[in-house]
């Protein structure tokens, strides 16, 4: 069952961090690792994957990475957007 479900474990977790990078406008950070808040956000998703919970925990700690990965992606962007902005913000004096 692992293998058979990895790949949509992986495509939900990179399509997590696409919708909250479209929502956010602040400053980039880094993906929140070793948080429970995020840990049961995981959980969630996966959650219709497997009642095992031993699998589904491992199913939660794999889609993390694979959002935290995704998530990395964005670094680029959000740092040319900030230097933009604060370009703007220079000229608006």
């Amino acid at each position: 069952m692992w293998g058979a479900l990895r790949g949509v474990v992986a495509v939900r977790g990179e399509r997590w961090a696409d919708e909250i990078a479209a929502r956010r406008r602040e400053a980039w950070t880094p993906w929140p690792r070793d948080s429970a808040r995020v840990h049961a956000a995981a959980i969630e998703k996966v959650a219709d994957l497997t009642r095992d919970r031993v699998l589904r925990d491992r199913f939660a700690t794999e889609l993390e990475c694979w959002a935290a990965r995704r998530w990395e992606n964005y670094r680029p962007l959000a740092m040319l957007a900030q230097r933009r902005d604060a370009d703007l913000s220079l000229r608006n004096r």
